[in-house]
């Protein structure tokens, strides 16, 4: 008889993917944030110096000068970080995303709200007559099976186990929002079933 392969991931692993996920997008957003302050700083620095009239650099000091070349040659360089930072996290957030579903699509899970959160699991529901429409979760936990894990929206996507459809047969899926964007916190706990 032949040995049944275990199924790769767990909860756990699932729920630190997109805690990568969303640090590597936080990361990026604060470089870029920073090499626009270090520009706009500069620029700021200039108009000063001008004083009112057309910029010209004979009429700044060596030392001036000096301090600005290092000062423009810094916001370009971060500039070009944060530029090489995006590109680079695309890449590597486009392969742990074909990985994740790889891994996880079709897999039953089950989601728990963690104390502290709310409003981080919506129903999707249609109608023929009504089209679509949501609505909250308010209950502590959801079975559901994965339908993608969409790792650059940090959302994941679950069909309704057919127990569920069989009492709500228009509900058509979960959206779970895994973590949360002011305190880089998982709002949920996963568990495979």
């Amino acid at each position: 008889m032949r040995k049944k392969e275990p199924k790769l991931g767990s909860g756990q692993q699932l729920l630190a993917d997109f805690q990568t996920a969303f640090v590597s997008a936080a990361t990026i957003e604060a470089a870029k944030y920073e090499a626009a302050r270090s520009e706009n700083e500069l620029v700021s620095q200039l108009t000063a110096v001008s004083n009112g009239t057309y910029l010209q650099p004979g009429a700044m000091s060596g030392d001036a000068q000096a301090r600005m070349t290092h000062d423009s040659l810094d916001a370009h360089i971060k500039k070009v970080q944060a530029r090489q930072l995006e590109s680079m996290n695309a890449g590597q957030l486009q392969e742990l995303m074909i990985q994740a579903n790889n891994t996880y699509h079709d897999r039953k899970i089950q989601v728990t709200i963690l104390p502290g959160n709310k409003d981080v699991i919506e129903s999707l529901w249609f109608n023929k007559y009504k089209g679509y429409r949501s609505g909250v979760i308010k209950k502590g936990h959801i079975n559901g099976i994965i339908e993608e894990v969409v790792l650059d929206k940090n959302l994941l996507i679950l069909r309704p186990t057919a127990s569920a459809q069989l009492f709500n047969s228009e509900l058509q899926n979960y959206l779970v929002y895994v973590i949360d964007p002011t305190s880089l916190l998982p709002t949920v706990e996963f568990n495979l079933l």
